[in-house]
C-alpha cells in the first residue's frame, strides 16, 4: 500500500513539474517571437536533443532569411530550474558554416547536437 502511495505522489509531482517546464518554454518562445514580431525576414526555429536517462538540450535559433543566425539560445538541464542562456558562439554566422563546423567535429556536446539538429531543420525550411 505504501509503495503505491509513494509512486502516485512521485507521478503527481513529476506531472506538475513538467507542466511548469512547458509553461516556461512557451513563455520564453513567445518572448523571443514578440521581440521579432514586427521585423521582416526573421524566422524562429527550435529543436530538442535528449539523451537517455541524462540531460536534454533545447536550442532556439532566430535566423535571417539570408541564412545568418541572429540569435541563439540554449536550455540545458534535467530539472525545471534550467533556464535559457544566450549562446554567442554562433551569432552572425551562416547556417552552412555552422553545419560544416559541427559535422566535422568528432564528438559534439549535447548543446552542439541540439544546435546541429536545429540548423538542419532551418536548412530544410529555407
Amino acid at each position: 500500500m505504501n509503495i503505491v502511495l509513494i509512486a502516485s505522489l512521485i507521478f503527481i509531482a513529476q506531472t506538475c513539474l513538467a507542466f511548469f517546464q512547458v509553461r516556461y518554454y512557451q513563455h520564453h518562445m513567445n518572448k523571443v517571437a514578440n521581440k521579432y514580431a514586427g521585423k521582416m525576414g526573421y524566422h524562429l526555429y527550435s529543436e530538442m536533443e535528449r539523451l537517455k536517462f541524462r540531460t536534454s538540450a533545447v536550442a532556439i535559433l532566430v535566423v535571417h532569411e539570408n541564412q545568418v543566425v541572429h540569435e541563439c539560445q540554449i536550455l540545458t538541464g534535467k530539472t525545471i530550474f534550467a533556464k535559457f542562456k544566450t549562446f554567442t558562439n554562433y551569432h552572425h554566422k551562416e547556417l552552412s558554416d555552422i553545419l560544416s563546423e559541427l559535422s566535422n567535429k568528432n564528438k559534439n556536446t549535447i548543446q552542439e547536437k541540439a544546435i546541429l539538429k536545429t540548423v538542419n531543420s532551418c536548412m530544410k525550411a529555407l
